[in-house]
């Protein structure tokens, strides 16, 4: 529980210092409070590392915008490593059939089919 609430502060303190670099007005302290707690909201589940990382992205691509949460999320969503399936076995090919075996097959069967024919008379 702890470490959650250490979590958010630190987020706190980062948005905030995120906040300085750029033209930001001043604040209610309500405001401020419910604004800090939604960025805390968005950005709990992410690391440090991550969180660091995404803001630094977006002031050094993005200098004239000011973000916000969803936007600091977008880039931690971005940045994290795709995940590869497996690679798949490849399938067993079965043994392919002479066609000599084919032909035998074949014989057999339209010999089979012969016999059915003329025992019924179809």
């Amino acid at each position: 529980m702890t470490d959650i609430k250490e979590h958010r502060n630190w987020i706190a303190i980062q948005v905030s210092a995120l906040r300085a670099k750029f033209y930001a007005p001043r604040l209610d302290p309500e405001v401020h409070k419910a604004y800090l707690v939604s960025w805390a909201d968005t950005l709990q589940p992410y690391s440090k590392q991550e969180i660091k990382e995404a803001m630094a992205s977006h002031v050094r691509d993005s200098p004239r915008i000011t973000p916000n949460e969803g936007m600091i999320r977008e880039l931690i969503i971005r940045h994290r490593p795709k995940i590869k399936p497996p690679p798949t076995q490849p399938l067993k090919e079965e043994a392919k059939i002479s066609t000599e075996e084919r032909q035998r097959i074949s014989k057999e069967v339209m010999s089979t089919f012969t016999r059915i024919v003329k025992k019924h008379k179809i």
